[in-house]
């Protein structure tokens, strides 16, 4: 059985969805359809590399630490679009900004 055909069997991919790319100097790298990379340690020295980066409970751990800190989601604002100095309305003296014109390139 080729390394292609095992891998397929392994993890329920059809061997045509099995495809390897270009390896990188510690691992082998296979695509599993077009969502799944595997990678395999050409050597056992290069194992615990790809153990820890394999380990993603400690980023999880760390999107559920900051999660309650996420703004909730803005409503729909409304966006200029082209703020430059010649649409800019400004008080003379000390400089206020009073207005913004020129909305043709506004949205939302």
């Amino acid at each position: 059985m080729t390394a292609v055909a095992a891998i397929a069997a392994r993890h329920g991919v059809p061997t045509a969805r099995v495809r390897e790319l270009p390896a990188s100097v510690a691992n082998h790298v296979y695509l599993l359809g077009e969502d799944l990379v595997l990678r395999i340690p050409r050597e056992r020295r290069y194992v615990p590399d790809l153990v820890k980066e394999a380990e993603i409970r400690w980023l999880t751990g760390w999107f559920d630490r900051l999660s309650p800190l996420v703004p909730a989601r803005p409503g729909t604002v409304l966006i200029h679009g082209d703020v430059a100095p010649q649409n800019l309305l400004v008080t003379v003296g000390p400089a206020t900004l009073t207005g913004l014109i020129d909305w043709g390139d506004g949205g939302t």
